[in-house]
């Protein structure tokens, strides 16, 4: 394949946010201070220009910390420079994260006016108290009102991370009929205790909600994800099939020609080496070719549609059914994977035993 026939997407991480989740654990800082915002903007803006990118683009994802942090202002001069860098209108995908408090009216349209055609919206939970005792800062009134001013501007595909806590099965469903009301296509569920996490021991309680999401027309694609209307996030179905991603902003991961590498995850040791002319990246790590094959069972196998053995034995010319006949029989004996001709997926079982079950395929050696 012809470099320029790849099809490649772009991650941008602006970790800034005027308030931190007490549960969030991603690469972002509360910052206050305007000044030096538009130093982080004016770098992600400069690493962008200074992108060589070879092959096409297809989907950009704007992630956070809170992208919509920034002001109108800075938005704007960010967006035009990926206009400029980017052929828009050949995206599959353009995707920012926003809270439901940050989208009124005017910043939907300067998102609508450069192309952006998904919105990541976090609805966490939907209850009061919940939202109090988590340290989130919109209400429903929030949710609703962004909700309508996205649909008015004419940006349809949204999703929501929705945070489930311990709820009784009535809660749950109210939550979800609410979701269902709002006609969004797209959930990623998230849990604080036992729910779509890699510790969760309840199957009865996963198949139950799996079974309330399907009910509602959305199907399961990948451990956490749920779409319908043909809403599947393409971008980040990539990083499960290991399509390669250019990484701009702190702490920002990307995977070009076999090669994954990383940003200085320290926002003020980015910018300096940015303003300064030096490299932003701290981390490059070639895959051996061990590393490569775990990678597309470890990676593969969270997406629900499995793995295709043949395929994958003439890329890499050998039989990968040897090198993990042990660990595919243990696991298929156990319930967790199911191999069907060509095909090894997760069974219901083995989503919820998935932690395990991906962590099996890092070996020794091939």
């Amino acid at each position: 394949m012809k470099n320029n026939d790849i099809k490649r997407g772009i991650y941008i991480h602006i970790p800034l946010c005027d308030y931190m989740c007490p549960y969030c654990n991603y690469n972002a800082e509360m910052i206050n201070n305007k000044k030096y915002v538009n130093k982080y903007v004016d770098c992600i803006i400069k690493e962008i220009e200074n992108l060589k990118i070879d092959g096409n683009i297809n989907t950009i994802y704007i992630g956070g910390g809170s992208p919509n942090f920034i002001s109108d202002l800075s938005m704007e001069d960010l967006l035009a420079v990926i206009c400029n860098k980017i052929d828009i209108l050949k995206l599959d995908e353009y995707t920012i994260e926003a809270k439901p408090n940050e989208l009124e009216k005017k910043r939907i349209h300067i998102l609508k006016k450069y192309g952006i055609n998904r919105v990541s919206m976090p609805i966490q939970t939907l209850k009061a108290s919940d939202k109090e005792c988590l340290g989130l800062k919109y209400s429903k009134i929030d949710v609703e009102s962004a909700i309508n001013n996205l649909y008015n501007e004419g940006i349809s595909n949204i999703s929501t991370d929705l945070l489930l806590l311990n709820y009784k099965r009535s809660t749950i469903e109210s939550i979800l009929d609410e979701i269902e009301s709002y006609k969004i296509n797209h959930v990623t569920c998230y849990s604080l205790d036992e729910f779509l996490n890699n510790d969760m021991t309840n199957e009865i309680e996963y198949e139950y909600i799996i079974g309330l999401l399907k009910n509602r027309g959305y199907s399961q694609y990948d451990l956490i994800n749920f779409s319908k209307n043909y809403s599947k996030g393409i971008h980040n179905s990539n990083y499960w099939k290991r399509g390669e991603y250019y990484a701009v902003g702190a702490g920002a991961h990307g995977f070009i020609n076999g090669c994954r590498y990383s940003n200085y995850s320290d926002i003020k040791e980015y910018i300096y080496r940015v303003e300064n002319g030096m490299t932003s990246i701290e981390t490059v790590k070639n895959l051996s070719f061990k590393e490569r094959i775990e990678e597309e069972f470890f990676l593969g196998l969270q997406l629900l549609e499995g793995i295709n053995i043949e395929e994958l034995n003439s890329k890499y010319l050998l039989n990968t059914l040897d090198i993990y006949r042990s660990i595919i029989n243990k696991h298929i004996n156990f319930g967790n994977l199911k191999l069907n001709k060509k095909i090894l997926k997760l069974t219901n079982k083995g989503l919820l035993n998935s932690s395990e079950v991906l962590s099996d395929f890092l070996i020794d050696e091939i």
